[in-house]
């Protein structure tokens, strides 16, 4: 049974990817509740929360319906810690894969681990997600039961 901060932000996400089916964009609310911290105080304690969702994460990877319903809602939580903790998101652009009304390809060249987590919400809105990466990762400690749970095409 999901718990209420669980199902809270499952429905977060759901409004999410409708957004950005309809309209292409969001960013971060300027009223929403942030913590304006310092890095040196920001930083540890978004490490923290990351390591706690890592772990919870992989425990949830066995789950059947992981890639379909959860993977994304854990996405969120990464995107709520980011505006929380002061972050700005803003994604722009994405109205143009509602128009194609067939599959597409992302292609990522990554800045940093953090979009890797954020990605799953944003990708997932659009169905037929099919993702590709390299094999070393279904070995991570963590992060490779995730890896062997969204069933990825794993190259070397």
């Amino acid at each position: 049974m999901a718990s209420s901060g669980f199902k809270c932000i499952q429905k977060k996400t759901i409004a999410f990817q409708e957004q950005l089916r309809e309209t292409g964009r969001y960013s971060t609310e300027l009223s929403k509740k942030r913590f304006y911290l310092p890095s040196f105080l920001a930083t540890p304690i978004f490490a923290m929360k990351m390591g706690k969702l890592f772990v919870k994460t992989s425990l949830h990877a066995h789950q059947p319906d992981f890639m379909e319903k959860r993977w994304s809602v854990f996405g969120m939580y990464v995107m709520d810690y980011v505006e929380k903790l002061g972050g700005h998101i803003e994604l722009d652009g994405f109205e143009e894969i509602s128009k194609l009304g067939r599959p597409a390809v992302w292609v990522s060249n990554h800045m940093s681990a953090l979009e890797t987590y954020m990605f799953p919400p944003i990708l997932m809105s659009w169905p037929g997600l099919a993702i590709i990466l390299k094999e070393d990762l279904a070995h991570y400690p963590f992060f490779g039961k995730v890896v062997k749970a969204i069933d990825p095409i794993r190259i070397q």
